[in-house]
């Protein structure tokens, strides 16, 4: 990343907060930028770059997923939390459904349920 994207991610940041009415950019809006960075960038690649860069949906939602808990500092996080978080960035709920089954399978990690 260079110090031209890191600006481009925090002006777009604070320009989604001012959308929202608020004077504070929250982490939504710096995830959202970064979102919109990336997308802004897919969109001047060839096909044959696309294909490329390509991987399936689980991995990139576990990448997603160890991402959030990484620069949080937790070791937990709630299904609704991933649910918003993942369908934003386009992935569908069974997508998001079958990647946390997979891994709670191979005990990757290991899926609480709270009665």
């Amino acid at each position: 990343m260079t110090p031209r994207g890191l600006l481009s991610i925090l002006r777009l940041s604070q320009a989604l907060a001012r959308l929202e009415f608020n004077n504070v950019v929250t982490n939504n809006n710096i995830e959202e930028a970064i979102r919109l960075m990336h997308e802004s960038k897919k969109s001047t690649k060839t096909d044959d770059d696309i294909q490329a860069d390509q991987r399936d949906i689980v991995s990139r939602i576990y990448d997603m997923v160890i991402n959030h808990m990484l620069s949080r500092k937790e070791d937990e996080v709630s299904l609704s939390k991933l649910e918003e978080i993942l369908t934003v960035r386009g992935f569908t709920t069974e997508q998001i459904n079958e990647t946390i089954m997979r891994y709670d399978s191979i005990n990757v990690w290991a899926v609480s349920r709270v009665p």
